[in-house]
């Protein structure tokens, strides 16, 4: 049998991620050789992910883990939702669900140093422009912040919060943010209300 297995490439990589909260937790990458299997099962084209940081990695499976949660309460929800705007311009939702007739933006935090600060400028900055045009029309004017950190990690929520503090300090903001912590989003999923969420 050993033999028989002999150059056969996995399909998954396997990969143990630091939680948020609780015990480290393990992901599975589709490999390579997975991605063909795949495509060839499910006849469309199939590109294993090229995410290799464990940062960039704890981003992606919580994208993946909120659109699970979405897809389960039956609602539409699509990742890395690019949105066109006046002038050719457009910004990138993390998650853009659409619940109760109205269409949800959702941003996943996994890190924010100080060196991200001009990074979470730029994305505000570019919401506002979204917000502030007729496109956004339809468009629940609420960017809805889901930190996957650890813990002991404040720098993220104060890093976010003086960015923010930063743009309303410069114009009147025509859209607002609300945040939690995404585990807890996932322990018990509202996506009506949000009443859970903070601002």
């Amino acid at each position: 049998a050993e033999d028989a297995c002999e150059g056969v490439q996995p399909w998954l990589e396997r990969q143990s991620l630091p939680a948020g909260r609780g015990r480290p937790w393990t992901v599975y990458k589709l490999t390579a050789s997975g991605a063909q299997a795949a495509a060839r099962v499910f006849e469309v084209r199939i590109q294993p992910p090229k995410v290799t940081d464990t940062v960039e990695l704890r981003h992606a499976v919580g994208e993946v883990d909120l659109y699970i949660a979405a897809q389960a309460a039956h609602l539409e929800a699509e990742i890395e939702k690019v949105i066109e705007y006046s002038n050719a311009r457009n910004i990138r939702a993390d998650i853009l669900v659409e619940a109760a007739s109205q269409k949800l933006i959702f941003e996943i935090e996994q890190s924010a140093g100080i060196q991200n600060l001009e990074r979470v400028n730029e994305k505000l900055q570019h919401y506002q422009a979204f917000f502030s045009s007729p496109e956004s029309g339809g468009v629940d004017a609420t960017v809805h912040v889901l930190f996957k950190i650890d813990p002991q990690d404040e720098l993220s929520l104060q890093i976010w919060s003086r960015a923010w503090k930063q743009l309303t300090g410069q114009l009147k903001p025509a859209f607002r943010i609300r945040w939690m912590h995404l585990d807890d989003f996932l322990t018990s999923p509202e996506w009506v209300s949000l009443d859970s969420f903070q601002t």
